[in-house]
């Protein structure tokens, strides 16, 4: 036991007190601090405002009587060793208390030091594993706790650096890693169901003189709000990306050539017709005509690989420009 171990005694014969508190006395090398009350009453009294390592308590008092009296106490201080006191004659009300929450009990007319020694050793120390048990699994839920968190945060962290590696860093739309991986991906597909695939490719016209014009900041202004622009304006399945400085694509499954053209149409429409702005030297917003020209490829007409698909839309797209910029061109068939 612990220096200056503190225990509560229970009784109301001052004989039987006297007689208890020398043999508290010869509990091992412990100072034993020995707190008496002689009822019930008095006992919660003193447990509401003393801690004590063990509480000894007959069971017979002036106001409580049997199984009730360990019953109140092991209610009043749950965590504290309860070694309850009867008579030969009442032994089964020993047995009764343990059911109420005692650690144990003894015959007054049988107790010694040595017995009680032992008594309150292996109360004190089996409450003490119990606690040192709860404090263990108390800290185990909290480590499993922190590591869950911790491996929420890691997944989630992990997850984010895998959106950014395949993000392109200015606009926040696909990378052009990430476009080829997809039309590899979308060929493959395509392959199986035997639906069509298209590539829409699109290049702003003009840009180097935005760069020029106006610097490489409201150039870079454009080209984000060009890619939010086409996250908005695209279904669900199409697939925006970044290619090159002032290049963008849009791979879009399950699309024939017909349906491809139009929707590049649509594109270019909007394009053409949306305000993009710039801020000016003196703050003022600029509104910056803009316009691209466009090549749609479509797997499987103009070829059967990535390199293919990707050839056609990039040669439809320069066609375009030929043509004067700011309109759609696909090839008739496989490039050459």
């Amino acid at each position: 036991m612990a220096p200056s171990t503190k225990i509560l005694l229970i009784e109301n014969n001052p004989q039987e007190t006297e007689r208890l508190r020398l043999a508290t006395l010869q509990v091992g090398a412990s100072a034993i601090d020995l707190n008496v009350a002689t009822t019930l009453n008095e006992a919660v009294a003193l447990l509401k405002t003393t801690g004590y390592s063990a509480i000894l308590a007959n069971l017979s008092l002036p106001d409580s009587r049997g199984a009730d009296t360990a019953r109140a106490l092991h209610q009043r201080a749950p965590d504290t060793p309860l070694i309850v006191i009867t008579t030969a004659e009442r032994e089964d009300a020993g047995a009764q208390a343990m059911q109420q929450g005692a650690a144990g009990y003894m015959v007054q007319s049988e107790i010694s030091a040595a017995m009680l020694r032992r008594e309150l050793r292996h109360a004190i120390e089996r409450k003490h594993a119990e606690s040192n048990i709860k404090m263990m699994l108390a800290e185990k839920e909290m480590l499993i706790t922190q590591l869950t968190a911790a491996n929420a945060e890691l997944e989630h962290s992990r997850a984010a650096i895998a959106e950014l590696a395949i993000r392109d860093d200015l606009t926040g739309i696909f990378n052009r890693r990430e476009l080829n991986r997809l039309l590899a991906e979308e060929i493959e597909r395509s392959r199986r169901s035997k639906l069509p695939l298209a590539l829409v490719l699109m290049d702003i016209d003009y840009f180097k003189k935005i760069n020029d014009l106006y610097g490489h900041p409201a150039g870079d202004k454009i080209l984000r709000q060009l890619g939010s622009l086409l996250s908005t304006n695209l279904r669900g399945t199409d697939k925006p990306a970044r290619y090159g400085g002032e290049e963008f694509a849009v791979l879009s499954p399950d699309l024939p050539k017909m349906a491809a053209a139009a929707m590049a149409e649509r594109l270019r429409g909007i394009v053409a017709g949306h305000v993009f702005t710039i801020s000016g030297d003196d703050k003022k917003s600029i509104v910056i005509p803009l316009t691209v020209s466009l090549g749609v490829a479509i797997y499987p007409d103009h070829g059967d690989t990535p390199e293919d698909i990707f050839k056609a839309a990039d040669m439809a797209m320069y066609h375009a420009k030929d043509l004067g910029r700011n309109t759609v061109a696909s090839l008739k068939g496989p490039p050459a």
